[in-house]
């Protein structure tokens, strides 16, 4: 499924109220064999009209269900601080904690 169709399914056409023009759609490793994970780079004003822009990650089950992980997900003062942001999480492995438990533990990749 393509990431934009994974957020879609979570969040169906609701915007974030904070960052509500979407920039980019794209996936990260998936946790395991039986998950997907997008991710949506989106930008908006903050609360002093400063520029803000929000990382939001979903996760895609086996079964076709998806779910926020708020633990990721994350809002930065500039874009290239997002683009940075989500090129780490493209770095790192990750491990499962549990169908019904969103709580990621970062691992980091071993280099050879």
């Amino acid at each position: 499924m393509r990431a934009r169709d994974i957020i879609k399914k979570e969040y169906g056409d609701d915007k974030n109220f904070m960052t509500p023009h979407v920039l980019s759609y794209g996936k990260l490793p998936p946790v395991d064999k039986a998950i997907e994970r997008a991710y949506e780079l989106s930008e908006g004003t903050g609360f002093e009209h400063e520029p803000i822009f929000g990382v939001s990650i979903v996760n895609l089950f086996e079964d076709g269900t998806t779910a926020r992980d708020w633990d990721i997900s994350k809002m930065c003062r500039s874009k290239q601080e997002a683009e940075q942001y989500i090129q780490s999480l493209k770095n790192q492995t990750w491990f499962h904690g549990g169908r019904n438990r969103f709580q990621w533990q970062r691992q980091p990749k071993h280099r050879d």
